[in-house]
């Protein structure tokens, strides 16, 4: 359980810098 949580962090991390190198990019 303790992994599948650290996956959800992780993974919305990255789309949350994916969403800010898009916003500065384009």
């Amino acid at each position: 359980m303790f992994l599948f949580f650290i996956n959800i962090l992780v993974r919305m991390s990255h789309a949350w810098d994916m969403h800010l190198f898009n916003r500065v990019f384009v």
